[in-house]
């Protein structure tokens, strides 16, 4: 054989085969190669083959090493503390000032004031003994300094575009 024929046995050879050819149900194969055994099977043919013989596993043990990997990289579910502590002064916050909505202006002011305090408890104190009226032109100060972040923001974007 000359080496441009065997160049283009190798390249006709590659190619998948089609459906309904001479060689049955090889043909059908979507993966792998001719020579492939049974133990490279995909996890549906695996689940099918359990449902029809009972649950009787046959698969090897790569694939339970990788379900306990998987399960290991699970996110915890829980909220983290201080978020929970923000949680906490705003709804103590809230009940002493029923005038207040919640909002970012208030996340801000809330977290500061957690800060500043160090804890929940002082700042809950800070945010309860100031007079509504106080609280509020705070609020909106704030409130005012995201809405210029944010146009800045915009502005730079559009700028960039």
């Amino acid at each position: 054989m000359s080496s441009f024929n065997r160049e283009l046995f190798s390249l006709t050879s590659a190619m998948p085969e089609l459906a309904g050819g001479a060689l049955g149900k090889k043909s059908s194969k979507k993966h792998g190669s001719k020579k492939g055994s049974k133990k490279h099977s995909s996890k549906k043919s695996m689940k099918r083959v359990e449902k029809m013989e009972g649950g009787k596993k046959h698969g090897s043990k790569k694939g339970s090493k990788k379900h306990s990997k998987k399960s290991s990289r699970k996110q915890s579910r829980e909220i983290p503390a201080w978020m929970q502590q923000m949680m906490q002064v705003k709804k103590e916050v809230k009940s002493v000032h029923t005038d207040i909505k919640d909002g970012p202006p208030l996340t801000k002011v809330v977290m500061e004031a957690i800060k500043s305090k160090g804890d929940v408890k002082g700042a809950v104190e800070h945010l309860s003994n100031m007079s509504s009226s106080e609280l509020k032109s705070k609020l909106e100060k704030v409130a005012q300094e995201i809405a210029e972040k944010r146009a800045s923001k915009k502005a730079a974007r559009m700028a960039s575009q």
